[in-house]
């Protein structure tokens, strides 16, 4: 059972199993795909300690197609580790998604 007091090993653990199951999953589909994987929330600050961020991350996985494109053009970054400033808050992500997937693209300082 996880310690509540000491909550670092079941994340690491949490964490490997998410890796392994997207790394199996990506192995078995070699055809263009695209997955988003948003995190539902920030770390525990008892893994990241007292300064730690509320900032969620989104990862966007595929090949290079126009749906990345445009996601690079309203402000995502190449690579695994996310550099600051961030993007925005996780309301201002839906229109930058909806922006990315539409066959018009809005303005990315459009009013939704």
């Amino acid at each position: 059972w996880p310690d509540p007091g000491n909550p670092r090993p079941s994340y690491v653990r949490a964490l490997n199993y998410e890796f392994i199951t997207l790394a199996g999953y990506l192995r078995q589909h070699d055809d263009d795909f695209l997955m988003i994987l948003i995190g539902d929330h920030q770390p525990p600050g008892l893994s990241t300690g007292p300064e730690r961020s509320w900032d969620v991350p989104v990862h966007v996985i595929g090949r290079q197609n126009i749906i990345l494109d445009r996601l690079l053009e309203q402000g995502f970054r190449e690579g695994l580790h996310p550099s600051r400033p961030g993007m925005g808050s996780m309301h201002a992500l839906l229109p930058t998604l909806l922006n990315a997937f539409s066959t018009t693209t809005a303005p990315a300082n459009a009013a939704y």
